[in-house]
């Protein structure tokens, strides 16, 4: 039972406490559990009884004997003051501690054991302790040993690489025959080219920076690659005009002469005016035509001639004066001046001068 207190009111004799029949039952219930829990009802025993594990009771005086509280394998016992310490020692397995275990059998069956991951990228699979993980090779690609221990992952003499081989680093392929059998290869910059002898020059074959797709297709032929500033003579090739602009096309820049056979060839000699024509002995024979004066002329050594049409007028010849030429004038030879001008005939050798003006 719980220990029964006697009620003492709260100041003396004021009639709310316990009176003495009451407080007595309360003392003598007290005693009655006391000599109950350490005697036999009656009487105190000075004695304790110690049972253990095995249900063994053992009786010690509690007047004169010691208890006695001893540690067996891995544990210890120490007494400081009025407390009793038990502790393990380093052969006990707990579960912060760090212990190697030996000659043990561990079963999967009362105890929980975890598990590798194997991740080859895209797939996993999950691996208990106990099972063989088994690391094999490709022929033509990787080759394995185990020696004790120890897996060695290598390259085969003779290597085939298969698809999605990344390589951070420098790629280093060593061989007379190396075949690269892909049907797109990436390449970020540029192939450099040793050629049969190895020194310092090389070739390397580069791209410009690409703003969109671009395709380059080598021809099925075999042959000679001309490049845009070397000097090459090129053999074979038909250069379509509408499909191609020539600039700066000088006779410096052309070995022999136009020669054309064919029909529908055109090309154009106009200028803005007689003073934009070339120089004349410069382009001797040469044609051109006056937009301005809408005449055409010929280039001779001496200058441009113009070229006489049937829109021409009779005072276009060199030899013809027509100035100030009226109504009923006819065109009259002068030998000092070596020209026809304009003039009145007379009446006197009319038929003469009719003749001349024939």
């Amino acid at each position: 039972m719980a220990k029964s207190l006697i009620n003492r009111g709260s100041v003396a004799n004021d009639g709310t406490g316990d009176n003495l029949r009451a407080g007595a039952d309360k003392v003598n219930l007290n005693f009655t559990e006391i000599y109950t829990a350490i005697g036999d009802g009656s009487t105190l025993s000075a004695n304790i009884k110690v049972k253990d594990d095995t249900s063994t009771v053992a009786t010690i005086n509690a007047k004169g004997d010691t208890l006695g509280i001893l540690g067996g394998t891995g544990i210890t016992s120490t007494v400081s003051g009025s407390n009793v310490t038990l502790a393990v020692d380093g052969t006990i397995v707990t579960a912060a501690s760090t212990t190697t275990l030996t000659n043990k059998d561990l079963t999967s069956g009362t105890n929980t054991f975890p598990t590798l991951t194997l991740n080859d990228g895209s797939a996993t699979d999950a691996v208990s302790l106990g099972e063989t993980i088994n690391v094999l090779g490709t022929t033509n690609e990787i080759t394995t040993a185990v020696t004790g221990n120890t897996v060695t992952v290598g390259l085969p003499n003779d290597v085939t690489i298969g698809n999605n081989l990344i390589v951070t680093g420098d790629l280093s392929v060593l061989g007379t025959q190396t075949r690269v059998d892909s049907t797109t290869i990436d390449v970020t910059n540029s192939f450099t080219f040793e050629g049969l002898t190895s020194d310092n020059n090389e070739t390397v074959l580069t791209v410009a920076d690409p703003t969109a797709d671009r395709t380059v297709t080598i021809p099925d032929a075999t042959g000679t690659i001309v490049l845009k500033d070397t000097t090459d003579t090129l053999t074979n090739k038909t250069i379509s005009g509408s499909d191609n602009t020539l600039t700066n096309i000088s006779a410096a820049n052309i070995t022999g002469a136009f020669d054309s056979t064919t029909s529908g060839n055109k090309l154009r000699f106009d200028f803005a005016n007689t003073g934009a024509l070339p120089t004349a002995a410069t382009y001797e024979g040469m044609f051109a035509y006056d937009v301005g004066g809408n005449n055409p002329y010929v280039a001779d050594a001496g200058g441009w001639t113009k070229i006489i049409t049937e829109n021409a007028s009779v005072g276009d010849l060199s030899n013809v004066n027509i100035s100030g030429v009226a109504d009923g004038n006819a065109m009259i030879w002068s030998s000092a001046q070596g020209r026809f001008n304009a003039g009145t005939v007379t009446s006197t050798g009319f038929a003469i001068a009719m003749a001349v003006a024939l």
